[in-house]
């Protein structure tokens, strides 16, 4: 089973937006700036993942993306479906177990109810990105 790189963009985008949604929608400009990924090519995915149902928008100013559902409902599988050509028939089995709840991990919710400082915070979501990433790869082997 392969994955396309737009299925491992819209997972690590997808667990950004789900850190960082907690007061309101999240602006794929911030997302971008975050992850490094071209703003253009989020604004592509993110559509069809709105399209597919994974995310809500909001215009306007104030406004960006936030999950449709919580992250623990969301299957990996199902954002591949959401955005890969190849992958709109399949099936996915191995990553329709996986939810993108599991690599949040709620550690930075845990971190935070503990009084951590923001770099503690910041630090961990970005520790988190790297394990979705790597775990993606993991499943794509």
């Amino acid at each position: 089973m392969r994955v396309g790189s737009k299925g491992r963009y819209a997972v690590v985008a997808l667990i950004d937006v789900a850190q960082n949604s907690a007061t309101g929608p999240v602006p794929l400009a911030e997302v971008a700036e975050r992850q490094k990924i071209s703003l253009s090519y989020l604004e592509q995915l993110f559509a069809m993942l709105r399209r597919n149902n994974v995310v809500i928008s909001s215009r306007g100013p104030g406004g960006g993306y936030r999950l449709q559902r919580p992250a623990a409902t969301i299957s990996i599988g199902e954002v591949f479906r959401a955005v890969e050509e190849t992958g709109a028939g399949r099936e996915w089995p191995r990553l329709a177990r996986v939810r993108l709840g599991a690599a949040l991990g709620g550690t930075s919710e845990r971190r935070r109810g503990r009084g951590r400082d923001h770099l503690d915070v910041q630090a961990n979501r970005h520790h988190e990105v790297e394990e979705a990433r790597t775990l993606v790869t993991r499943l794509d082997q």
